[in-house]
């Protein structure tokens, strides 16, 4: 029974989300997801974030699992989002 009330949860949220896939980011997230691609290394990706005072743990999961398994596109930057809210609503 949870596990169906987890997927009907889910199929609610995919449909509230699939919309925002077309919307258009802000400069601020811009910033965000390219810095993760620019960076060289974790330090300068670290010394670049430092300023914007954010967690460097979503940048770096961008750069070490997101970018090499999506590459360089809009999906890349808005699918680690759906995937992280569907994870956390199904546990």
């Amino acid at each position: 029974m949870h596990f169906v009330i987890g997927i009907i949860f889910s199929a609610i949220l995919v449909a509230q989300y699939l919309p925002l896939l077309v919307a258009p980011y802000g400069q601020a997230q811009y910033l965000y997801f390219f810095s993760a691609i620019e960076a060289k290394s974790f330090k300068d990706l670290q010394y670049w974030l430092s300023g914007q005072m954010v967690p460097l743990l979503e940048p770096a999961l961008r750069k070490a699992l997101w970018l090499p398994l999506l590459g360089i596109s809009e999906r890349a930057m808005r699918m680690p989002l759906l995937v992280y809210g569907l994870v956390l609503f199904s546990v």
